[in-house]
């Protein structure tokens, strides 16, 4: 309608009716509304069943792994509405990854959320993760009461640790890893526990928590009541949930997370060790274990750290440490073949629930060694070409390391 009026307007030589005329045909043909972001959530999910799947917005791999997601179920016939929240804006946001239209309606309460979604179909709902919720144990009462209303089934993703201690990769406030007990007491822990320097970092780690025991109490409800099954990416991750919740241990189903393979790298003969790490260093990943061994490489000969990936902190990279950066995963086997890696270290100090880097380290067919922790340490237990230490030492794990390599270069 816009064309046909700035045509025939365009057909009057003067300036005064040109103007009447296109008032008159704004008001005979009034402009079609644009559709609100809801409207066409609405009409997505019309005679549709759909899937409500709560999410975090931190990126990482629990993203990746969303991502993966809805892209298996995209011809599935069921309709997927994201629920995320945002810390930087508090807002949160319903969106439609499997739509045709990017499309995203914010809201600031979760009460909003609640009537945007109260009248969709619901057949299931999966909580992926609820990190940096500002209060978590809301969504889980929100969830319970949709499940009552519909009827819908409740499956649990256990990407992290957040549902038994909102320190999620259960490093307690002296930086460790707990193995769910603290000299002093869980609660002593959870008051001098923060993520760092940053206050909105600590209110994302927080999630609206008083106290561990409330927040077990809470979640532990949620899995006796609501939760139809949990899903884990790694036996021992199982276990140690149902350490904590032994209601759960009839719930959990064990689904690895997919990992493409990668060709095998072939390295050519040469004198010393080359150890590399996997992705970007943060704390957690053992970002000062690598800083530590880096002080006793020069007790050996011909011994080299390279980061194959960031590193955080970068003002306190050490000479001898290589950073290579950004990598693109396909060309991983290569990389190791141009710096000739002999071995592959994770040395993350938590237990991880899965570590994609793991499986690709794996599936170059390179020896490996992490620590006796989490998904890392289950798999590489069984790897022929597998080294698990028994405790955190940087400089006994760079012998460790050294003695190791050397043992399979003979062998070869």
């Amino acid at each position: 309608m816009k064309t046909f009026t700035t045509i025939v307007c365009l057909l009057i030589p003067f300036p005064g009716p040109r103007r009447r005329l296109r008032t008159w045909l704004k008001c005979k043909f009034p402009p079609r509304p644009k559709k609100s972001a809801l409207h066409i959530l609405r009409r997505y999910v019309r005679k549709r069943n759909v899937i409500l799947w709560f999410d975090h917005s931190l990126g990482g791999g629990t993203e990746t792994y969303s991502l993966r997601q809805f892209n298996e179920l995209k011809n599935s016939g069921f309709a997927i509405i994201r629920i995320q929240y945002f810390p930087w804006c508090n807002m949160y946001g319903l969106s439609a990854p499997n739509h045709s239209k990017i499309v995203k309606y914010m809201v600031p309460t979760l009460a909003e959320v609640q009537a945007a979604v109260g009248d969709m179909r619901v057949i299931k709902i999966v909580v992926n993760n609820l990190v940096g919720y500002p209060k978590s144990t809301e969504v889980l009462d929100y969830v319970a009461a949709l499940k009552a209303a519909f009827n819908a089934f409740v499956s649990f993703r256990a990407h992290d640790f957040q549902s038994i201690c909102p320190s999620f990769n259960l490093i307690n406030c002296d930086g460790e890893f707990c193995n769910f007990t603290y000299p002093r007491g869980c609660e002593e822990c959870w008051r001098n526990k923060r993520l760092g320097d940053c206050d909105r970092a600590n209110e994302i780690l927080r999630s609206g928590a008083e106290s561990v025991a409330k927040w077990r109490q809470d979640w532990g409800r949620f899995f006796s009541e609501t939760v139809d099954e949990i899903i884990v990416f790694s036996k021992i991750i199982g276990e140690m949930f149902a350490r904590i919740y032994p209601q759960l241990a009839n719930k959990t189903v064990l689904v690895p997370h997919f990992v493409p393979t990668l060709r095998k790298a072939v390295v050519s003969p040469h004198d010393g060790i080359n150890i590399a790490c996997l992705g970007n260093m943060l704390p957690v990943k053992g970002r000062d274990v690598i800083i530590e061994m880096c002080r006793h490489i020069p007790d050996y000969e011909n011994v080299n750290i390279t980061i194959i990936g960031d590193m955080e902190a970068s003002d306190c990279i050490p000479a001898n440490l290589t950073v290579l950066g950004q990598y693109d995963r396909d060309n991983l086997p290569a990389i190791i073949e141009r710096y000739k890696i002999d071995i592959i270290f994770i040395p993350s100090i938590w237990p991880e629930t899965f570590s994609y880097t793991t499986a690709e380290a794996m599936s170059m067919n390179l020896p490996v060694v992490c620590y006796n922790m989490g998904a890392p340490a289950e798999r590489v237990g069984a790897y022929r070409r597998g080294l698990v230490l028994r405790e955190i030492n940087p400089q006994r794990n760079l012998q460790e390391i050294i003695t190791f390599v050397r043992h399979l270069k003979k062998e070869n």
